[in-house]
């Protein structure tokens, strides 16, 4: 009888011993291969030159295209007339929301009467957060439906009776231009 318990409990442990290495080769594994993660791109162009995250670009606009006035010489502005600047803000190849800021520096006008105002062609909304100093967020929806926008800087120079001697005195300058020098920063929207 002992024996049969002795090959009863021998054949029973091996049994059990196989039955564990069985249960556990299903749960270990070992797998070999690479992870790839993508990753968003940040490829944003202003006048098609690249924009790199918080860094600010200035570039300076000396060439406006002014309104036909039968008053004013073509490519001119003078008192009355206006004209405008395109910056093409091109997010083609970007893969997250953007957040853009534009500072206009308008201590450069010495006349008062001068004015400027940017605004979005094509849709999206921009802020005028104070004076000078616009801005506005493409989301991914923007991005995907309107990768490019054109923000267009307004110059008009107001008729105004007071400022007659200004004006004719920058005028009567030889050469003279107007330059306006424009702080462009865009960075990562990460809402808020």
């Amino acid at each position: 009888m002992k024996k049969k318990l002795w090959l009863l409990f021998i054949v029973s442990l091996f049994i059990l011993c196989n039955y564990v290495v069985k249960t556990y080769a299903l749960f270990e594994s070992n797998m070999e291969g690479e992870l790839q993660n993508g990753i968003g791109r940040w490829n944003i162009k202003l006048n098609d030159i690249l924009m790199s995250t918080s860094k600010e670009q200035t570039i300076t606009i000396n060439s406006f295209t002014y309104d036909e006035s039968e008053n004013t010489k073509s490519g001119y502005i003078s008192p009355g007339s206006s004209g405008y600047f395109d910056l093409i803000l091109d997010t083609t190849d970007t893969d997250v929301a953007v957040e853009y800021n534009i500072s206009i520096d308008l201590d450069n006008i010495e006349n008062e009467n001068i004015s400027l105002d940017v605004s979005v062609i094509g849709g999206s909304k921009i802020e005028n957060s104070s004076v000078g100093v616009y801005s506005g967020i493409l989301t991914l929806q923007d991005i995907a439906s309107n990768p490019q926008i054109v923000l267009r800087v307004t110059i008009n120079w107001n008729n105004v009776v007071e400022y007659d001697d200004t004006d004719t005195e920058l005028g009567m300058q030889a050469d003279s231009k107007l330059t306006v020098p424009i702080i462009i920063n865009v960075e990562q929207y990460l809402g808020e």
